[in-house]
C-alpha cells in the first residue's frame, strides 16, 4: 500500500482507500507498478519505455506521455493524485 493506494500485483488490480478500483490496461499499469514501487527514482521517457515496453519497442517515444496522462486522469476520477516525477519535458 503507498498511501492511499493499494496495488496487487497478482491481479493487476489498483485500489483508492480500498474500496474504488481503478480499470488500467495493462501497460498503463505496468507504468504505475514500475513508479510506485521505485518511488524515489525518476524515470525518463527511454527509461520507462525499456522498463514497460521492452528494448525493442519501435514506436514513439511520446506514448509514455499518453500513458502518463491517462494515469492522471484515471486517478483523478478516482478522487486521488497519482504523484508522478517528472522529468524535463515529461508531460
Amino acid at each position: 500500500m503507498i498511501g492511499e493506494i493499494s496495488i496487487f500485483p497478482d491481479s493487476h488490480e489498483v485500489l483508492v482507500n480500498e474500496k474504488v478500483s481503478i480499470s488500467f490496461t495493462l501497460k498503463e499499469y505496468d507504468v504505475v507498478y514500475t513508479l510506485a514501487t521505485n518511488p524515489n527514482k525518476i524515470f525518463s521517457r527511454n527509461d520507462l519505455l525499456e522498463k514497460v515496453w521492452g528494448y525493442d519497442f519501435e514506436g514513439d517515444a511520446r506514448t509514455v506521455d499518453q500513458h502518463i496522462k491517462n494515469i492522471r486522469e484515471k486517478f483523478k476520477k478516482a478522487g486521488i493524485e497519482f504523484p508522478i516525477p517528472k522529468e524535463e519535458g515529461l508531460e
